[in-house]
């Protein structure tokens, strides 16, 4: 619903001028002769654009009548009861106003009679199916009834028979009237249906009327041009002219041949230099992999010799390990932790050979059962004197470079003796000091 609808359901009517209207001997007019309205403040522009499309060569008539069909397009269908009078004042308010621009425009008044007949029968039926009136037919009653459109302006309430006897009068001679037959199809086509809508096949019937409108109206036009732009002009073609003309599918098919030969060829000279190719790699002496560096395994017996010939030291090389047995009394005096000379020698040489290999180094120290004499003083046990000569040792091998990680210092005291304690000879047999090396590979 427009603006101006809202205002004048509101009770707003901005309509106060004089307005004389004639007879027409086909299509009776009886709206008063008299009355005051005032056209609304685009009214003026509204004529403009009437008058325009008169000198344009359009149908002024439907340009006049744009007001009225966009109020039957948008027949409010929720408002207050009270609120219809509003609603039929400001279409009869437009209905003079469209009668008006028409005669400043000149229009023939027979045609303006007629379109207004019309749309005073549609708006009157489109009113009447609405929700507010509370029928269902536009042939029911209802408060509408009572301010009908028509009987104001034409006198009668039969204009849902007696516009289509109009329009087959109009349509009898298309090229008169053609301004009036197009505003109708606009009509029908906005829902309009007058007495087919009680007919049987109605729908059908009133859809045949509206197609045959419809053609005559597009029959009244100048044929459309089917060119987009009819001014423009390509570019002049050139030397190409001839491979512009060649088709798509040509062009496609040659690079296709193109492509494949040169595949083809390609192919070829890679097959033809693959056999050079194998032939100088089988060529090719098998590259030997690098000598590996073997280191020769621990053979302390050997190193220490002289030492095992004289009775000091015990070696013995074991798959996996190699153990070397230093005789204590040979190493350390009685009950002291202080290696002799002719001992660290022997062990320095031990050192150098471990250096050799990977693995762990495990340094045990062994005494017998006696009590201690001359070392009471500074250790507890024969265990704490054991670990203290293995200590001894192990800051040798470390002296000598063997890594601290790989070095482990450990006092048995007399848990583990050779030969029983009960005679001289066994107990120097206990007494004792052992390097455990157990080498691995070295990566």
């Amino acid at each position: 619903m427009n603006d101006a609808l809202k205002q004048a359901i509101d009770g707003q009517a901005p309509w106060t001028r004089d307005v004389a209207l004639e007879d027409d001997a086909r299509v009776r007019d009886t709206a008063p002769k008299t009355l005051t309205f005032a056209p609304g403040p685009n009214h003026d522009e509204r004529l403009a654009e009437v008058r325009l499309a008169q000198t344009q060569g359009r149908n002024a008539l439907l340009v006049a009548a744009r007001e009225l069909l966009r109020a039957l397009a948008e027949m409010p269908h929720d408002i207050q009861p009270e609120q219809a009078k509003a609603l039929r004042d400001l279409l009869a308010q437009e209905l003079h106003s469209f009668t008006r621009l028409c005669e400043q425009a000149n229009i023939r008044r027979e045609h303006l009679l007629a379109v207004r007949y019309v749309l005073c029968t549609a708006l009157d039926e489109a009113a009447s199916l609405t929700p507010w009136n509370g029928t269902s037919t536009a042939e029911s009653a209802g408060p509408w009834s009572s301010m009908a459109l028509l009987p104001e302006f034409h006198g009668e309430g039969q204009g849902g028979e007696v516009v289509f006897l109009l329009v087959g009068r109009l349509a009898s001679s298309p090229d008169e009237h053609m301004p009036v037959l197009e505003v109708v199809h606009h009509v029908l086509s906005l829902g309009f249906m007058g007495d087919y809508r009680v007919k049987p096949d109605g729908h059908r019937l009133l859809e045949t009327i509206r197609h045959r409108l419809h053609a005559l109206v597009l029959g009244s036009r100048e044929p459309v041009a089917r060119e987009l732009s009819p001014r423009w002009k390509g570019v002049a073609q050139g030397k190409f002219q001839l491979l512009r003309s060649v088709p798509v599918w040509v062009s496609a098919c040659v690079l296709g041949l193109v492509l494949l030969g040169q595949f083809g060829w390609s192919k070829y000279q890679l097959l033809s230099t693959a056999g050079d190719v194998q032939k100088r790699i089988n060529a090719l002496q098998r590259l030997q992999p690098p000598p590996v560096s073997v280191k020769a395994p621990l053979r302390l017996a050997e190193l220490l010799a002289a030492e095992v010939a004289q009775g000091r030291v015990q070696v013995s090389d074991e798959p996996g390990r190699s153990v070397v047995l230093f005789k204590g009394d040979g190493m350390f005096a009685g009950g002291l932790a202080q290696l002799s000379p002719a001992a660290r020698q022997t062990i320095e040489k031990v050192a150098d050979a471990i250096n050799d290999v990977t693995g762990q180094v495990v340094v045990t120290g062994h005494s017998d059962n006696q009590p201690l004499v001359n070392g009471r003083a500074y250790f507890a046990d024969n265990q704490a004197l054991s670990l203290k000569r293995a200590q001894e040792v192990v800051a040798v091998l470390k002296a000598r470079g063997v890594d601290q990680q790989r070095i482990e210092a450990v006092g048995k005291g007399d848990t583990e003796p050779l030969a029983g304690n009960d005679t001289p000879p066994g107990r120097a047999q206990n007494r004792r000091v052992q390097i455990e090396v157990k080498p691995s590979a070295k990566p």
